[in-house]
């Protein structure tokens, strides 16, 4: 498995015009900075259902480059939505993004 990895810093809010920015962000930097992204999430409060859209497209992308998504520093509300969609067992989860580089190895 590659270890590469980068890490997006998501706004306070991930919706419809943020989620759509970021995917392409995050689409062009995959093939240069590896298969792997950490989303940094400690200053995220609020998901749409575009901000949940985007974890799934960006997770399967990541997964297609044989890497993955991990996310760091997630908040109770965030958390408790991410439950409720069955995505906290999708994605592994970190208290901060240096745990999940250690994660990768």
């Amino acid at each position: 498995r590659d270890r590469k990895y980068f890490v997006v810093k998501l706004p306070t809010e991930v919706d419809i015009q943020s989620a759509e920015t970021l995917e392409e962000q995050i689409g062009a930097r995959t093939g240069e900075e590896g298969p792997n992204v950490i989303a940094d999430m400690a200053d995220c409060t609020y998901l749409s259902s575009a901000g949940i859209r985007f974890l799934m497209v960006v997770g399967n992308k990541a997964k297609r480059k044989k890497g993955e998504l991990l996310l760091t520093g997630v908040g109770k509300n965030v958390m408790e939505l991410l439950t409720i969609c069955g995505l906290d067992t999708r994605f592994r989860i970190f208290s901060n993004v240096a745990e999940a580089v250690a994660a990768l190895g």
